[in-house]
């Protein structure tokens, strides 16, 4: 889950131990599952399934694991994708070891790597869309909610804890600008988001 190139120095940094690698976007899921890692250095484009796509899985199945996309595309609607699939921001391949160093620092401690040139189209394509941009997994979170189930029963259905549960239903209520969860319940049945076909994780 390293760049190639990266391993040895990243070894050698102090704060730093890289405890696992992958050259495909499923086996990368795979050994995220497996090995829980605070950050994951994803690249955009690997064989069988593209890293923003397995980004998007991992966040799902790993709601505190902070990715960092590496990529050669620098554009616009490339970070937009990332950004909506749940990693931290992006960095360009290529980009010299301090520099990787810093964008791993920075989401470790809570902060984003959205380049500026790219927030005025985050922001721009954010407007077209008045649907709330929420995972796949808090769709599910929302229909079992709906149906009325605890947290308990939630957790138990999705194969998760109590606190996984906790914490897609606090980024589902800043999304839909709610404070509860019969509030919730309302604002997701008007956007339409309730009985919405949801993205089943396999692995194998």
């Amino acid at each position: 889950m390293v760049r190639h190139g990266t391993k040895a120095w990243l070894d050698m940094t102090p704060d730093m131990e890289v405890v696992g690698e992958a050259d495909t976007g499923g086996w990368a899921i795979i050994k995220a599952q497996e090995l829980n890692p605070d950050v994951i250095l994803m690249d955009s484009h690997m064989p069988s399934m593209n890293g923003i796509e397995a980004t998007r899985r991992i966040v799902e199945a790993l709601p505190e694991c902070k990715i960092i996309l590496l990529t050669v595309f620098d554009d616009d609607d490339h970070v937009r994708e990332g950004i909506k699939a749940g990693a931290k921001g992006y960095m360009v391949k290529g980009s010299g070891r301090d520099e990787i160093l810093n964008g791993i620092r920075t989401v470790f401690s809570g902060g984003s790597l959205v380049p500026a040139s790219a927030l005025g189209a985050l922001a721009s394509g954010a407007k077209h869309d008045t649907r709330p941009d929420v995972t796949a997994r808090e769709c599910e979170v929302l229909n079992l909610l709906a149906s009325g189930a605890p947290t308990k029963e939630i957790a138990a259905t999705l194969v998760v804890s109590d606190n996984t549960v906790n914490y897609h239903l606090r980024n589902l209520y800043q999304k839909l600008g709610v404070k509860n969860r019969t509030q919730a319940i309302r604002a997701s049945e008007a956007a339409g988001l309730l009985n919405t076909p949801v993205l089943q994780l396999g692995f194998g």
